[in-house]
């Protein structure tokens, strides 16, 4: 009798659970279709004020009759221009391309790519391991802010000739750059010029003709596996640093070529081992507790870096930002439970 009570309890417990799982589907399923219809309708609907801008607006506000339907004095764009809207708005409805880290990506992009893109004011290029070569700047002519990050391949930068309104360039992690396109062009927009991690050209006589290989910005690179740098023919031609180029490395000399203080060391990249299950256990998904790294017993901090997984890493940098934000008050707030050893106070 016991053992049918028992049996009994535990089938209507499931039943329950079942029930309840039921109920909260049938309140999911709704919002979250809901959501993605309002997704759709809204890119539909710049798709159209892209293509018919004029028509659009004269029936949103019923004002087709003014004017001969010029009321608004929209003008249309060219259709380049708007098969390039259209397009990427398209490419917005069906998905994105993003790089992962450790795994192939993008080997080439087109030469004409940025092409007719003049309103584009922010680009954010990263996690591209194979890609050689970037397309033409020439079209990008309202940039303002360019990021290029772990591009493990990438040897040169475009020209910037028609980047007059460029205020932030920022070179993170792209090891095999060997030189610097001419910065007059940007020589006076720019307001920040950052180049960190391993960085060829600071160190192979591109900027001052003095190849230093003993430098660690030309070691192997611990980060994405790079192998060593070399030197630039002393009587070259071609690949050389312009005056204002040289220039603008002094000006900014606090956020460029700076050594590493504490380089990683080599072997296996960084980059693969980084989001490891045993790195991403360490953490179980809390950001900012403290951790060790399972192989090394090396301490680090919970946090995922350019959108990966929660996982531990190891540094220090990452741990003394942490910090800074807490006394300073900014960023995610705290919590004490997680983040004492980072000076959270109890509440």
């Amino acid at each position: 009798m016991r053992k049918f009570s028992h049996s009994h309890r535990i089938f209507v417990q499931s039943r329950s659970v079942q029930q309840l799982d039921v109920r909260t589907q049938r309140i999911l399923l709704p919002v979250v279709g809901a959501i993605l219809c309002i997704s759709l309708g809204w890119t539909l609907w710049l798709i159209m004020l892209t293509i018919f801008p004029n028509n659009t607006i004269n029936f949103v506000m019923s004002t087709q009759a003014f004017d001969d339907g010029s009321f608004w004095a929209i003008i249309e764009p060219p259709i380049e221009v708007v098969a390039v809207g259209v397009t990427g708005l398209a490419i917005v409805m069906i998905g994105h391309i993003e790089g992962k880290p450790g795994f192939p990506g993008l080997v080439a992009l087109p030469e004409d790519l940025f092409d007719g893109m003049e309103r584009l004011t922010f680009m954010h290029l990263a996690v591209l391991e194979d890609l050689t070569r970037l397309p033409s700047f020439q079209g990008l002519i309202n940039l303002r802010s360019l990021t290029l990050a772990l591009l493990g391949s990438l040897t040169e930068l475009p020209e910037l000739t028609h980047q007059k309104t460029l205020q932030t360039l920022t070179l993170l992690m792209a090891p095999m750059v060997q030189t610097l396109p001419d910065l007059a062009p940007v020589s006076n927009t720019l307001q920040q010029l950052v180049i960190l991690g391993r960085g060829t050209l600071c160190c192979n006589g591109f900027l001052d003709n003095r190849c230093d290989l003993s430098n660690a910005l030309c070691q192997t690179d611990g980060v994405l596996g790079s192998p060593p740098a070399t030197c630039l023919p002393v009587n070259r031609s071609d690949r050389l640093a312009t005056a204002a180029t040289i220039q603008m490395m002094k000006k900014f000399e606090a956020s460029t070529c700076i050594p590493p203080s504490n380089p990683p060391a080599t072997g296996t990249p960084i980059i693969q081992t980084y989001t490891t299950e045993a790195n991403v256990l360490a953490c179980n998904g809390t950001m900012y507790r403290e951790c060790s790294k399972p192989t090394t017993n090396q301490r680090g901090i919970c946090m995922n870096a350019l959108l990966m997984p929660i996982a531990c890493n190891g540094d220090d940098t990452h741990i003394e930002v942490r910090r800074r934000q807490i006394q300073q008050g900014v960023g995610a707030r705290c919590n004490p439970q997680y983040e004492a050893w980072l000076g959270c106070p109890k509440r």
